[in-house]
């Protein structure tokens, strides 16, 4: 298991993180970040994710959601070796398609992944793809 802190860059969007490579077959790995008032994360999230967090009561409900979606950006680069900024996951439905709601994931990413909360912590498990 890996347990991480999470840092992030003073604008949040143009450092690249170290690489990791795909867990290999078998093998996943999982981080946990516990839930906090991040406001400098708000940089990292795309345009309609801010909207919504704005849309969102401040408090816990507010941090597990901008913690959810900083977190899953911070994480993803290290794999895509790539800045937090430039990963976008997908979260349409595979029923439905509709973009509001869904299993997130990375369309055509080198891994998969998952995320659970509580109020106080998030769970990311990473995957290999293949």
């Amino acid at each position: 298991m890996t347990t991480v802190p999470i840092a992030v860059a003073p604008t949040g969007t143009e450092a690249r993180p170290a690489h990791c490579p795909p867990p290999g077959p078998g093998v996943c790995d999982l981080w946990l970040v516990p839930v906090r008032r991040r406001e400098e994360w708000d940089a990292l999230l795309g345009e309609a994710e801010r909207r919504r967090l704005a849309d969102l009561p401040d408090g816990p409900v507010r941090d597990v959601f901008r913690t959810s979606r900083g977190a899953q950006r911070l994480i993803l680069a290290r794999y895509l070796g790539t800045a937090p900024g430039a990963v976008e996951p997908a979260r349409e439905c595979g029923h439905c398609a509709d973009p509001r709601h869904g299993r997130p994931h990375l369309p055509g990413g080198s891994v998969d992944f998952s995320v659970s909360h509580t109020d106080r912590w998030l769970l990311l498990a990473v995957v290999g793809v293949g």
